[in-house]
């Protein structure tokens, strides 16, 4: 099967229009390709083992059904926004429809700040973002290694909008305090938050991979033929090469995380004895995954770009191929509009116009009739002439005197463009579609979950 793509976009009211869903191929098409789950890999082999075997045994070791389709949606630790949930949503579908089970795989060799949880307020009457404050400070190192948080009430009061949706993530964050780090807090917290949107989904640590058969298989094969695995995975990068750095000499993907400081290094093939303190780099993490951990792989639209190089590196590498891959997303934004101004807004560049010719207006297309004039003046007169001089002269009299004529309108000028910053600031939170998914309405979520379902 080829790749798929799932779009869901809605418009800024959370509602959906009859052509805002997008599938290729069909959610029939993607049920189809996992009822035939069972030839995938038949016969093939890694790192002189079967794979069949290799799969069941990496299933096993992380605590996952063998019996039965897997369909994994992953993303790094945190509190996400609709275009990630739309993928949790699809991989619950999906197992439903195939009598599977779906799964979640937490990046938490990732060094992203999962605390962050983003909302919009009101500051001094303009809608702005605010951060709702977390203890302790985030500190370096991936969020596998970072300590669970708690998450404090907002110092600015969230609009009405989002009020609800802001507790129930401090709520959940709060449940799952007992985690073993932030990145199992922000999972766990997750499937609190989805509540009975979605069945219970297992969870699997990036960080766990390189421990299972497949990861043992990858890492051994990697010492065997270092050279081999980084010639094939640089070409297959030379694809996209804007997407991650070539591997350098005798350099595998792979990173060292250090438990004391959480410091990520890059490892070279003479430095992978102790692999308690290996992970998986991203092409590496999804390689692993789509081998033997499930047999449907969701990606974000990003991540769809980065899944063509894995699949290209380990076809020459290892001469298998991976689990089918399929992308999901979704634009839903909050119910804001209510909250900008109508004043007419203006920029700095037309401040400027209007500072350098007051009669002519912000908006004019060109200079006032008498600016024309002097400019006229200048522009026949000789270089360096004194009728040019003078009419130069005559030029910055005009527009001094014509801004004290009109200084009372230019003072009012500099306070809009202030003004306007702040609009186009609230503008911009407006059409923001990355707020945390629980800010959004029930109602919302619940039509973005049916349109899911229904494509």
């Amino acid at each position: 099967m080829g790749s798929l793509r799932l779009t869901v976009t809605t418009t800024p009211h959370a509602t959906l229009g009859h052509d805002d869903v997008v599938v290729e191929p069909s959610f029939a098409a993607q049920r189809e390709a996992l009822s035939s789950r069972a030839a995938h890999g038949r016969g093939a082999a890694l790192a002189g083992q079967p794979l069949e075997t290799l799969r069941r045994d990496t299933r096993s070791a992380l605590g996952l059904p063998t019996d039965r389709p897997l369909i994994l949606a992953g993303h790094q630790a945190g509190i996400w926004h609709a275009g990630i949930l739309a993928k949790w949503l699809l991989a619950d579908r999906l197992a439903k429809a195939t009598g599977g089970t779906a799964l979640q795989l937490v990046v938490d060799q990732d060094v992203n700040d999962a605390g962050a949880i983003a909302y919009p307020a009101l500051k001094d009457g303009s809608l702005t973002t605010a951060l709702l404050p977390a203890t302790p400070a985030r500190r370096g190192g991936p969020t596998g290694l970072q300590p669970p948080i708690d998450l404090g009430a907002p110092t600015v009061a969230p609009v009405a909008e989002a009020a609800e949706g802001v507790e129930a993530i401090r709520a959940a964050m709060r449940a799952e305090r007992g985690a073993p780090n932030l990145a199992a807090q922000t999972a766990a917290a997750t499937m609190k938050l989805l509540g009975d949107r979605v069945a219970p989904m297992p969870t699997i640590a990036a960080t766990s991979l390189l421990s299972t058969p497949v990861g043992q298989a990858l890492l051994d094969e990697m010492r065997r033929h270092p050279a081999r695995c980084a010639e094939a995975y640089n070409r297959a990068l030379a694809a996209d090469p804007h997407l991650a750095r070539p591997l350098a000499d005798g350099e595998l993907p792979l990173w060292r995380i250090e438990a004391g400081n959480g410091a990520r290094a890059r490892v070279r093939a003479d430095e992978t004895g102790d692999t308690r303190s290996l992970a998986p780099r991203a092409f590496l993490m999804t390689a692993l995954v789509r081998l033997a951990a499930c047999d449907l792989f969701i990606h974000g639209t990003g991540g769809g770009r980065y899944e063509r190089v894995t699949e290209a590196w380990i076809r020459e590498w290892l001469g298998v191929e991976l689990a089918p891959m399929s992308v999901a997303t979704a634009t839903l934004r909050l119910p804001l509009a209510r909250y900008l101004s109508d004043t007419k807004a203006l920029t700095r560049t037309e401040l400027q116009r209007l500072r350098w010719d007051p009669d002519a207006g912000p908006s004019a297309r060109g200079p006032s009739e008498r600016k024309a004039g002097l400019l006229a003046a200048i522009a026949a007169a000789p270089r360096r002439s004194r009728a040019r001089r003078d009419a130069y002269v005559a030029l910055t009299k005009f527009v001094r005197e014509r801004r004290d004529a009109l200084a009372p309108a230019l003072a009012s000028a500099e306070a809009l463009v202030a003004s306007s910053r702040a609009a186009a600031a609230a503008q911009l939170v407006t059409t923001s579609r990355t707020w945390p998914w629980p800010l959004h309405a029930p109602a919302a979520l619940d039509e973005l979950a049916r349109r899911v379902s229904a494509s």
